[in-house]
């Protein structure tokens, strides 16, 4: 069975094949989920709101879920205590969004459905809805709620395409997830259609230069893999890792994870050598990283699959053995 998992913003979810890691980008987030309370200064105002809000987002953008969570609680701590403000729908926003991309998918619907039950107790106008319909689109998705997440976001992209605001990277990411969702029940031609569709507007929005572009790419590179077109995939997860090292460096762990689905793909095209290059490098950036340890050991079970298939016995079982080690040390020994 194919595995999937989520990644933060939006940015790189991607399809993992069956009993391989073809990683998806930031796939599985380690994050403190701590509630970091801070009350608001006396005398604070719609200026400090604003500010805990805009560094809330920044934070959300920069993958950093602890620190939007301290500005979030500050916003919403100095929130509850009025009766109204123009800004406490986007503080509801920003407080599904967290939990959602902290993995509380119920908690982020909950949060949109049933507003009133929500310390901040009002309604979000029109303008905010096609953002919401794509995070409890997403939230759905990670639930295992195809049918839902496809009613959430195609409302979402018919909202979004009627609005005069400047929401093109909400739609590029309703398209992606719209993708996402063929990609998981395998429609495979449905799912590269609408991963078209989101490449294209994000790279109207962004320019190429952008991890999201990035992140549509790494999945339809997974598509053509899935097809079979060991040609195409490469061609596009070469394309994506150029475009991560470009603006990311090359020490990212979004850069590790293409260096593992190339690795992957050269090890399927009979590439020994190629493979091996990508897999050191891949397996050298998640050593480095302690909060990516699985990732670690799983890279390091590939490789040692990889060896394994290419003649290698000893080294191969040096690989597994060293894999074992992590995961124990990691999940406990009945995960190992």
């Amino acid at each position: 069975m194919d595995l999937v998992a989520f990644s933060m913003n939006g940015g790189s979810i991607g399809y993992r094949p069956p009993q391989s890691l073809m990683r998806i980008s930031l796939s599985v987030l380690l994050v403190c989920t701590i509630g970091c309370t801070s009350k608001h200064p006396e005398g604070a105002g719609q200026p400090s709101l604003l500010s805990w809000l805009d560094s809330a987002s920044v934070n959300l953008e920069r993958r950093n879920l602890v620190g939007a969570k301290v500005h979030l609680d500050s916003a919403i701590t100095y929130l509850s205590g009025t009766a109204n403000s123009e800004l406490i729908p986007r503080t509801r926003l920003l407080d599904a969004e967290v939990r959602l991309l902290s993995g509380d998918f119920a908690g982020a619907i909950e949060t949109i459905d049933n507003p009133r039950h929500h310390v901040l107790e009002v309604a979000a106008p029109s303008q905010v809805v096609p953002r919401e319909w794509v995070i409890r689109g997403r939230a759905h998705l990670r639930l295992g709620s195809y049918s839902e997440a496809l009613a959430d976001l195609l409302t979402s992209i018919d909202a979004l395409q009627e609005s005069d605001s400047n929401l093109g990277a909400d739609l590029g990411e309703a398209q992606h997830y719209v993708g996402l969702v063929f990609h998981e029940q395998g429609q495979l031609e449905e799912a590269l259609l609408w991963y078209e569709r989101a490449l294209s507007t994000r790279i109207s929005v962004h320019g190429r230069l952008h991890r999201n572009v990035a992140a549509t790419l790494n999945n339809i590179g997974n598509i053509h893999w899935r097809r079979g077109a060991f040609d195409q995939a490469l061609a596009t997860h070469s394309t994506a890792l150029d475009i991560k090292t470009a603006i990311l460096g090359h020490s990212d762990m979004d850069v590790a994870v293409s260096h593992s689905n190339l690795a992957y793909l050269y090890s399927e095209m009979g590439e020994p050598q190629r493979a091996d290059y990508h897999y050191e490098t891949a397996n050298r950036l998640y050593e480095a990283s302690p909060s990516n340890v699985v990732f670690y050991a799983e890279s390091l079970n590939d490789f040692g699959n990889h060896k394994w298939l290419s003649g290698r016995e000893a080294e191969a079982a040096e690989m597994w053995r060293t894999a074992i080690e992590i995961y124990a040390k990691a999940l406990g020994p009945e995960h190992s």
